[in-house]
């Protein structure tokens, strides 16, 4: 029998008290209601304003927007460093930004031209709404001017670059980071949230699978794991009160080659400004160009 993931409460997912009381007196009125109301609110991606850490890779970044036709948004992409050099591509997760990994990005000048971007509805990018596969459709977009052969993933964006590779073209070189092996999860999470009785989360999940025509299940990390024919790394730590450790096990399990880095202390964001993790995720990347 497959093991029920732990769920934790994520600490991004910081509901107003206003909003949560909505919510429930909905819950009270009408459960399809309140499902609709809690599928909508799911698409919404909380912005957070660019700490001063990340201004030196904005304002040394090449910013240009790139408009991708499959999902009528206009994204916001930054371009890194020297261009005569070998692409990497970075890619945040749910609520982050283009610059959320400048620690990163910045290591990786001496050997790279970074290049990355602000999600559908996330920073300087367009809409208000967005999801899991319109952020496939931006690497498509990305990975098709540039053919990526290295690529780091933060949170959600690992679970898309996993995706991308298994069922788009495969990138042969992966970093992932905190990122979640169940979709359903998330959703649990959610669930909790807003205080919301556990019958919430197949209700969401069965709304999702309508409205993206696909099933969710199909997005999880260990899903096709077969499919995957590049070089995965993945790196988790202990602490990460977003994503549980057991993502990471899990998917190393399923990804037979794939190396593992598990650290502890960093938690889910502090992790990506480590000097050691990004000592040991560099020397995965170094000189396989």
């Amino acid at each position: 029998m497959e093991k029920t993931p732990t769920i934790r409460q994520s600490p991004s997912l910081s509901i107003p008290k206003v909003l949560k009381v909505f919510v429930k007196i909905s819950d009270k009125l009408s459960k399809r209601f309140t499902t609709k109301v809690a599928t909508w609110l799911f698409t919404l991606p909380r912005n957070y304003k660019r700490p001063t850490r990340e201004d030196h890779m904005f304002y040394q970044s090449k910013r240009e927007k790139l408009y991708v036709q499959s999902i009528k948004k206009t994204i916001q992409v930054y371009t890194y460093g020297d261009r005569q050099k070998p692409k990497m591509l970075l890619v945040h997760g749910w609520a982050g930004r283009g610059t959320q990994m400048s620690d990163i990005a910045t290591d990786f000048l001496d050997q790279y031209q970074i290049v990355s971007f602000d999600g559908p509805a996330h920073g300087y990018s367009s809409g208000k709404r967005t999801n899991f596969l319109e952020f496939v459709e931006v690497v498509k977009s990305l990975d098709k001017q540039h053919q990526f052969n290295h690529c780091i993933a933060h949170s959600m964006g690992g679970a898309v670059m996993l995706f991308y590779c298994k069922h788009f073209r495969p990138i042969p070189y992966i970093t992932t980071i905190g990122a979640p092996n169940h979709i359903r999860s998330i959703f649990t999470s959610f669930v909790i949230a807003f205080d919301l009785d556990k019958s919430y989360v197949d209700r969401i999940r069965n709304m999702f699978n309508t409205f993206l025509e696909h099933e969710l299940e199909h997005l999880d990390g260990s899903a096709h794991a077969e499919l995957f024919k590049g070089h995965l790394q993945i790196v988790h730590d202990t602490d990460d009160m977003d994503v549980g450790i057991q993502s990471a096990k899990e998917l190393h399990t399923a990804y037979k080659q794939s190396q593992i880095l598990i650290t502890s202390g960093y938690g889910h964001r502090r992790i990506l400004r480590n000097k050691e993790v990004l000592s040991k995720i560099k020397s995965f990347h170094i000189k396989k160009s």
